[in-house]
């Protein structure tokens, strides 16, 4: 069974959260956490038992996404990139912007970049835009296993052909169905920290773990119910909530509402602003046009999470018509609780700036 979109989302996902995956490259099975989270390449070492200072490769599933990484790279360099990728290969480059550290070892100098030549079963990586470390799963020292059925599209599952460290990494995709390696138990939390979610002690609605804010809520008639309770969701947890309308759910034009939301948090009256529509997505258009503002329409708590460690988002907006109650309570949750992790990420939120100006 062929790897689907879903399964590439899953990935990025495990990715997200400072995850290890296993997954089918185009060698052996292997192992992958995002390469610039000290935590999660800490515990892909661990599960390897491989010693810190070894580098290890940095892959990227398309050779364009690794060339718009490395932007430093001359003409020859990046025309053999593209000559010798994708394939079962390790390129060793030139780093002269030290870009990904974690995977460099003692030799900031080099980086060693993998883009795989996956199979039809496994193609469905190549949606993956996240560049993650990259190592084969197996112990330091030992023969990698290669994926079951490679070369014969249709080959169970299973069998000797299966990684040998099954059980210890956050998520498997093989052959198109994701699985949780403990037993639906999700990746162990990280430390609280920059750009790290603080958890306390969870209950349904909001933690009390999440300092008091002033929040900006508004809505159309869409999303009037799930603004309504997440606005009592919110004051139940000590937040003020400033709520710009509507104050019914007969049928409303959402610009003005998004609009003045917005205005609140750019104005610095409101720390984050929560708004509802039908989708999400029309009041977010709206409340980008704000200056300052950078909203995101968050379908789960992964996508809130990033946005605000990656991009400073000071607005989220949520679907009336798809998100259930229970399910936006949580995204909300994650918005208020996470950081920004600033660093390279404070660069790109100032160019966004750049560009409003």
């Amino acid at each position: 069974m062929a790897l689907t979109s879903a399964d590439a989302q899953t990935f990025e996902r495990c990715m997200s959260v400072a995850g290890v995956a296993v997954f089918p490259a185009d060698t052996v099975y292997g192992l992958a956490c995002d390469a610039d989270e000290k935590e999660a390449v800490r515990r892909l070492y661990a599960l390897k038992r491989r010693r810190p200072d070894k580098p290890a490769a940095v892959m990227f599933f398309q050779s364009e996404l690794a060339l718009t990484a490395l932007p430093e790279l001359g003409d020859r360099t990046r025309e053999a990139v593209r000559r010798l990728t994708p394939g079962g290969v390790t390129l060793l480059l030139p780093n002269p912007a030290h870009r990904f550290p974690l995977a460099c070892g003692p030799s900031p100098d080099v980086l060693g970049l993998r883009i795989p030549a996956l199979g039809l079963e496994a193609a469905a990586l190549h949606e993956v835009r996240w560049p993650v470390l990259q190592s084969s799963a197996n112990l330091a020292g030992g023969a990698g296993r290669a994926p079951s059925g490679r070369g014969r599209p249709g080959a169970a599952r299973g069998g000797r052909s299966r990684p040998r460290r099954r059980g210890a990494a956050g998520h498997a995709v093989d052959r198109g169905r994701p699985h949780d390696l403990r037993a639906g138990r999700r990746p162990p939390d990280r430390p609280a920290g920059p750009g790290r979610r603080r958890r306390g002690r969870r209950r349904a609605g909001l933690s009390t773990t999440i300092a008091p804010m002033r929040i900006a809520v508004g809505s159309d008639h869409a999303g009037f119910h799930l603004k309504e309770h997440v606005a009592a969701t919110l004051r139940a947890a000590g937040h003020e909530v400033v709520d710009v309308g509507t104050t019914s759910p007969d049928s409303v034009d959402y610009p003005g509402f998004a609009r003045d939301a917005a205005a609140l948090v750019a104005g610095g009256e409101a720390e984050r602003g929560v708004l509802a529509c039908g989708s999400g997505v029309g009041v977010a258009i709206v409340a980008n046009k704000v200056g300052g503002i950078r909203a995101v329409n968050a379908h789960d708590p992964q996508e809130a999470e990033m946005s605000r460690r990656h991009n400073d988002a000071n607005v989220v907006t949520l679907s009336g018509a798809r998100l259930e109650p229970g399910t936006a309570d949580e995204i909300v949750r994650t918005f208020l609780d996470t950081d920004f992790e600033g660093g390279r990420h404070a660069r790109r939120v100032g160019q966004i700036a750049d560009i409003e100006a």
